[in-house]
């Protein structure tokens, strides 16, 4: 090789090198916003010493206000979670904090939905999950693959997931979402009806359960008694519209999950249908807003405070057993 043909593929390299490290560059600064977002919380809760973490996606993000709730309290909720991104967050929230005995999780009926099941990019949980077997098993994925995710998170680009993420914010327009305080009661009869047929397919088209789901709920329960972690299950509201055209899929595919796993269950609370004439407390068809979030966090205290004190007397009774069979509390039909 000549010293001309060194000096091409040395310019060459360089080159790439640089357009590397713009694309790199430009690629987190469109991403930053996203990942100080999802990092948010976890700052947020190494401040914090909480007795009771709430887990779940937009329903519990929306429906829960936590100063109502108060500081043994923390919220892990986040728009999109699966069940696998609740575990990992468990897993997480008791490895940094020794004090927590409750979980709360949703018992909504999407949680084993297909829909539930798509997303199996387990990247932007390496943020802050370390436990890499756990994500191996969660996520069906070879372990020394799940090491190598991590390593190259540090290095933006490096892999195709990256590219993928990239081209998909350059090719669309990142429209900033519009606030709008207009509530779910001021559309007309039709548009709820529309939004809702179209909300609940989304949801639970296709098929409502998921095998592989319920078995990481399974995972979930074990690693919760292991932990000595208790677990109590909560039915977010929805609205009268979404409950009508909801009943139109296998809903007893869900119930019977839950039924069949209660003896696992601290207590659950079914709230599905308590707004039903209260439309004014909804954002969309099954989104509470800030009245109706105020609204629910109150009866939400009441009722998980109502049980956390049951479980007290009956370890006290039990002297210390946490062994024991705890009777199920349900608001309607779970």
């Amino acid at each position: 090789m000549t010293k001309r043909d060194i000096f091409q593929t040395v310019l060459f390299l360089s080159i790439l090198l640089c357009l590397y490290f713009c694309f790199s560059f430009h690629f987190l600064s469109l991403t930053k916003k996203d990942r100080n977002s999802k990092m948010q919380p976890f700052n947020e809760f190494i401040k914090s010493d909480p007795r009771i973490i709430i887990l779940g996606d937009s329903h519990a993000l929306n429906a829960v206000i936590m100063p109502i709730l108060g500081a043994k309290y923390f919220s892990f909720a986040q728009g999109g979670d699966n069940i696998r991104q609740m575990f990992l967050k468990l897993d997480y929230a008791i490895q940094e904090k020794k004090n927590i005995r409750y979980v709360v999780i949703p018992g909504d009926y999407n949680i084993f939905s297909m829909y539930r099941n798509l997303n199996k990019d387990y990247a932007p949980d390496l943020l802050y999950a370390k436990n890499h077997v756990l994500i191996s098993n969660l996520y069906n994925e070879n372990h020394v693959s799940v090491i190598l995710r991590a390593f190259f998170r540090y290095a933006p680009l490096a892999t195709a997931d990256d590219w993928e993420k990239y081209f998909f914010l350059l090719t669309n327009n990142q429209q900033t979402e519009e606030s709008t305080n207009t509530n779910y009661e001021h559309l007309s009869q039709s548009e709820k009806e529309a939004s809702s047929v179209k909300r609940v397919r989304s949801q639970l088209g296709n098929k409502i359960i998921q095998s592989e789901l319920v078995s990481i709920l399974d995972q979930f329960i074990a690693f919760c008694k292991k932990k000595h972690v208790k677990i109590i299950v909560v039915r977010y509201p929805f609205s009268k519209e979404y409950g009508y055209y909801a009943k139109k899929y296998p809903l007893n595919e869900v119930d019977a999950a839950f039924q069949a796993r209660t003896s696992h269950f601290l207590t659950i609370l079914n709230y599905e249908n308590i707004f039903f004439a209260r439309s004014h407390f909804f954002l969309n068809t099954d989104h509470l807003n800030d009245e109706g979030a105020k609204y629910f966090t109150e009866i939400l205290k009441v009722d998980i405070e109502n049980a956390i004190s049951q479980d007290i007397k009956s370890i006290s009774v039990l002297s210390g057993d946490l062994r024991y069979p705890m009777p199920v509390t349900k608001r309607g039909r779970l």
